[in-house]
C-alpha cells in the first residue's frame, strides 16, 4: 500500500512539474528588423537561439522583444491575429530606446504592450 501511495504521489508531481514546464517555456522574440519594417515578418525577429522563426499567418503566443530599432522600426501593415496563449510586447528598456507603430489595426487575441522606460509607442 505504501509502494502504490508513493508511485501515484510521484506520477502526479511528475505531470504537475512537466506542465510547469511547457508553460515556462514559451517562446521569445527579439526584434532585428533585418529584411524590412513589417512587425508579422519572421525575417525581422530572431528566437531565443538565435535562429528566424517561421510563421503563418497566425502569430504564435509568445514575448516579442523591441529592444532598440536602429535600422526600422517595425509597424503593422494590417490586423494581426495571435495564437491562443499569452502574448507579450516589450518596447524598449529602461536604458535603450525603442518604437512601435501601431496605426489604426489591431490585436485579434490577448496581448500586453509594456512600454519600458525609453520605449515609444
Amino acid at each position: 500500500m505504501y509502494m502504490k501511495r508513493n508511485f501515484k504521489s510521484f506520477v502526479i508531481i511528475s505531470i504537475f512539474l512537466f506542465a510547469a514546464g511547457i508553460l515556462a517555456s514559451a517562446q521569445t522574440y527579439t526584434w532585428t528588423g533585418s529584411e524590412n519594417a513589417v512587425f508579422t515578418n519572421p525575417n525581422n525577429w530572431k528566437d531565443s537561439s538565435n535562429n528566424t522563426p517561421t510563421w503563418g499567418s497566425t502569430l504564435p503566443a509568445a514575448t516579442y522583444k523591441i529592444l532598440n530599432t536602429p535600422l526600422r522600426i517595425p509597424y503593422l501593415p494590417t490586423n494581426v491575429t495571435l495564437a491562443a496563449g499569452t502574448t507579450k510586447i516589450e518596447v524598449g528598456t529602461n536604458s535603450t530606446s525603442a518604437s512601435l507603430k501601431l496605426g489604426a489595426y489591431s490585436f485579434l487575441g490577448m496581448v500586453t504592450i509594456r512600454v519600458n522606460e525609453k520605449g515609444t509607442l
